[in-house]
């Protein structure tokens, strides 16, 4: 696998992972340092020391006893840093989700097409040749023709990542360019902002291996048409739920709570809403613009005939124990 430098959205997560409470599993809330390097929230530490009273006690990480008594917890240190770092995380999962009333969905203005690139004159020729000309002279011919390879690559890169999305996107694995066709596929993580997937890297790599363990990933089978708001795709809070639940040692979509907008339900298996197999085997695909619709692998190639083709479906390998079914989990159109 090759090796690609974190987005933005990665590194955030693993700030995440580093700023979060081993008590309470949240991110830090006035955390305090212990002697032991380890930090707590303090109301994490004074309910933890409220059974022992004048005692010390162990750290939940390290087993040290570097807990003071109840008395004496004042005394410790302020990780001041470790707070900051849990704002700018706070700060960021406000972003993902302000702006937007999770009851509606944004739908963005149309994206105008590309419109197509200028030929070149005659003299535009002309000068192109002279240039190659000076250059073999210079380099010889292996030279400029790996020079030319490099730089052709590298402008291509800038073009792409400039042009409309209508019209192409980056693999974020493969690093390469990617022009929509008419049988192009992207897959879009749903909580990222700026992480995509080619067919290729999709269909011979799983997205655990390339991405974030919960973060759900979106198919997109048709050009976007829409621009789309600043932040992720998916409901975060909702998605985060779901992603932390996924259980990657079964493909056997069975055995799910289903929360309701006002109860949690028990299912025993998730079925295809087309074909009705029951529990669906394999990749499952459930609408994130409807709230309870789910595609087997084989009815989902031709979703756009028995669905609405507008609506774009969260990729699941595994079986996910839990599923939100009170509302749609997307939160902006696309098309």
């Amino acid at each position: 696998m090759n090796f690609n430098p974190p987005s933005k959205s990665q590194e955030v997560e693993e700030i995440r992972d580093v700023v979060t409470c081993a008590i309470c599993l949240e991110l830090f809330e006035n955390a305090h340092l212990l002697a032991c390097s380890h930090s707590f929230c303090m109301s994490c530490l004074r309910e933890l020391c409220s059974e022992m009273g004048s005692m010390r006690t162990r750290c939940p990480q390290c087993r040290a006893t570097s807990v003071p008594s109840l008395l004496s917890l004042d005394q410790l240190p302020e990780n001041e840093f470790a707070n900051k770092l849990a704002d700018l995380v706070r700060e960021q999962d406000d972003n993902l989700t302000s702006g937007l009333d999770s009851e509606e969905l944004y739908v963005g203005e149309l994206l105008e097409p590309q419109s197509k690139p200028k030929k070149l004159t005659g003299k535009k020729v002309a000068l192109a040749m002279l240039k190659g000309a000076a250059a073999v002279a210079s380099l010889g011919l292996g030279g400029i023709y790996f020079g030319a390879q490099a730089v052709k690559r590298r402008r291509r890169r800038q073009e792409m990542m400039a042009q409309n999305p209508l019209e192409s996107f980056i693999c974020s694995n493969c690093q390469k360019a990617q022009i929509y066709c008419k049988s192009e596929v992207r897959f879009k993580c749903g909580m990222c902002e700026d992480f995509d997937l080619c067919e290729n890297c999709a269909v011979t790599n799983s997205f655990q291996q390339l991405h974030r363990e919960d973060h759900l990933i979106l198919k997109l089978k048709f050009k976007q048409r829409r621009q789309l708001p600043p932040g992720c795709l998916l409901k975060y809070k909702k998605a985060r739920d779901m992603g932390e639940e996924i259980d990657y040692s079964s493909v056997v979509h069975s055995r799910a709570y289903y929360h309701t907008a006002d109860q949690i339900e028990w299912r025993e298996a998730i079925s295809c809403s087309s074909c009705e197999q029951s529990p669906i085997v394999g990749r499952r695909y459930k609408c994130g613009m409807c709230q309870d619709y789910d595609l087997c692998e084989a009815c989902e190639r031709h979703s756009h005939e028995i669905h609405d083709k507008t609506h774009v479906f969260i990729v699941l390998n595994h079986r996910v124990k839990v599923n939100i079914i009170s509302e749609p989990l997307m939160k902006a159109a696309l098309y």
